[in-house]
């Protein structure tokens, strides 16, 4: 009976260090997880701020690589953000979205009526007018001088 009774007071002396290890190791992974969220977070702000604040998304043929190198991660690292944090399918796309709100402000303002497309495709920093008007009628629906007419017609 004692055999029966110290092996089983083993057991349970066993069975709560294991629950007490695994307990402790679900609170670390939880930790980590925070800290890594947190991590991500604090590098979205930074691709944000780098991109919207400082305006590098009008620099023309901007690439990833580019952003990556500023944050010093890596492009993976970038593109999982972008992805992840901010809503968006791929840098391209990112970029490009906030191009084309950029166009659209250029050709609702009445002091910049007078600039061809080119010019505010290329202040949006598109490199040239073909992908311009593309991404603009692809996230648009309309070509950005249709998008002008309209607009003057509204006004």
């Amino acid at each position: 009976r004692s055999t029966l009774s110290s092996s089983s007071a083993a057991s349970d002396v066993y069975k709560r260090q294991s629950n007490d290890l695994a307990y402790s190791q679900s609170k670390r992974n939880i930790s980590d997880t925070t800290q890594t969220v947190d991590i991500e977070l604090a590098l979205a702000e930074k691709v944000e701020t780098l991109l919207i604040e400082q305006s590098l998304y009008l620099k023309a043929n901007l690439k990833v690589a580019d952003i990556a190198r500023e944050l010093e991660v890596s492009e993976y690292r970038v593109s999982r953000i972008l992805k992840n944090n901010l809503n968006a399918r791929n840098f391209n796309q990112y970029v490009n979205q906030l191009r084309v709100t950029h166009a659209k402000n250029l050709l609702s303002d009445p002091d910049k009526k007078k600039w061809p497309v080119l010019v505010v495709g290329l202040e949006s920093g598109f490199a040239s007018v073909g992908p311009f008007t593309r991404t603009f009628k692809l996230l648009t629906g309309y070509t950005p001088n249709q998008y002008r007419t309209n607009i003057d017609k509204m006004n």
